[in-house]
């Protein structure tokens, strides 16, 4: 094992999804202060992002800024520093340097990028609609890198207006698809929402699961037999796969073929993660193989219920009794939310159809609230549904998920829990009247 390796698997349970993960900004700067302590200085906050985000975001202040869209046939030959000569687009250059990084006549033609720039023209024509723009827009852009604030957290675009009566900047998130707030501590949101004392559960930078496994015997004994499950189902039913058919290659069924059986009746989780690849791939691309995607759930799923979800009930059991802390709960809202300490930020996401204000950590404050919420007990994973209302009027304000599972690319049990919510619905007339009366 290489030193880098070394390195992360020394310092990959301070993350709460196992490892650092450079989308996730909290993750950066935890990473930051880790290797500081080593005496390394390094800016990591300018992490890559996708083809996806830049030109989605890119594409957006460009039609906001007003550019006239180009065929699909023209798009992936288009000259991008023509396209970007636009009187309100600012840092023009940078825009149209991160798309000719993706598209030009030496590029691979991905049609999954005329689909970005075809839902970035219906996001800002939303924008453009509500805001009424072009009138009193004076310029838009993207930001670039860590932004103003040194943190790129939430804000993408930036339009700059001279509208009696509003404010002269707009923070704009934008969110492709569905657009969910996932890329969340699954730690941080249980401990707020149950109001959990940090001497028995600590929150941000903490594995979730791994704190648990820790608590008591119990839970240790329920979470290592689910490692064990998942093992014995791969090892019974891999060969059932046709290799020519699937993801499981014949060099990763060899590994299945050389895995240590007698691994199959004592191997712990900890144990589980430190076998790293190929033995991590090769279960996980067995389990996405057929006849398994199929047996898996009459067989792998109920285990995994029972090790995961049901253990993670048992610990809760003691907190869940408890009223929620209101401060705990505006501080849960905030966390889930992203929102900034004073100032509210535009959301936009599916192509415009969510259009909201998310409002400040004093808008939230400013009310009490309550939580209900529904632990979702046929899901493969642990889902708890969420709605939250106003405590004064009883009125519905948005709706949101806990969803906690296996996110990284070793596959099951090969790292912590991750918050990856699905679900994000909101009240619009009763979030505005709440918030924005």
């Amino acid at each position: 094992m290489d030193v880098l390796n070394k390195f992360l698997n020394s310092i990959a349970y301070k993350f709460p999804k196992g490892y650092p993960d450079m989308n996730d900004v909290q993750d950066i700067l935890l990473l930051e202060s880790i290797l500081k302590e080593l005496n390394v200085e390094i800016n990591l906050k300018e992490a890559k992002t996708t083809a996806t985000e830049d030109l989605h975001e890119i594409f957006t202040a460009m039609f906001v800024a007003g550019h006239k869209p180009v065929s699909k046939e023209e798009f992936y030959t288009t000259d991008w520093d023509k396209e970007v000569n636009l009187s309100k687009l600012n840092k023009q250059s940078l825009h149209s340097d991160v798309i000719k990084s993706y598209i030009g006549k030496d590029k691979i033609q991905k049609p999954e990028y005329y689909k970005l720039y075809q839902d970035a023209q219906s996001t800002a024509s939303q924008i453009n609609s509500k805001l009424g723009y072009p009138n009193g827009l004076i310029g838009v852009e993207r930001v670039f890198g860590s932004g103003d604030s040194g943190k790129k957290i939430k804000v993408d675009i930036i339009s700059y207006q001279n509208i009696d009566g509003f404010k002269d900047k707009v923070d704009i998130s934008l969110k492709y698809g569905k657009g969910q707030f996932n890329s969340l501590s699954g730690s941080e949101v249980l401990s707020l929402l149950y109001n959990i004392p940090e001497e028995d559960f600590k929150g941000l930078g903490k594995g979730l699961l791994k704190q648990i496994y820790d608590k008591d015997s119990e839970f240790k004994e329920s979470i290592d037999k689910g490692v064990r499950d998942y093992l014995k189902f791969i090892i019974d039913n891999y060969k059932k796969i046709n290799t020519e058919d699937s993801p499981l290659t014949p060099e990763l069924k060899k590994v299945l073929d050389e895995f240590d059986r007698s691994l199959l009746n004592t191997i712990t989780w900890p144990e589980w993660i430190k076998l790293k690849n190929p033995s991590h791939r090769a279960f996980r691309k067995a389990l996405a193989s057929k006849p398994l995607t199929t047996l898996k759930k009459e067989d792998f799923l109920p285990s995994k219920q029972i090790a995961i979800n049901n253990t993670i009930e048992k610990f809760l059991e003691q907190y869940k009794s408890q009223d929620k802390d209101q401060e705990k709960v505006k501080s849960l809202l905030g966390y889930i939310l992203g929102s900034d300490e004073d100032n509210s930020y535009l959301y936009v996401a599916e192509g415009g159809n969510k259009f909201t204000f998310i409002p400040s950590k004093k808008r939230i404050n400013s009310h009490d609230y309550e939580i209900e919420e529904k632990v979702n007990s046929d899901s493969a994973n642990y889902q708890v549904d969420i709605i939250v209302k106003d405590k004064e009027s009883g009125l519905p304000l948005f709706e949101f998920d806990i969803l906690l599972r296996f996110a990284g690319e070793g596959g099951q049990y090969t790292s912590d829990l991750s918050q990856k919510g699905s679900n994000f619905k909101i009240y619009q007339d009763n979030f505005n009247e709440i918030f924005y009366s």
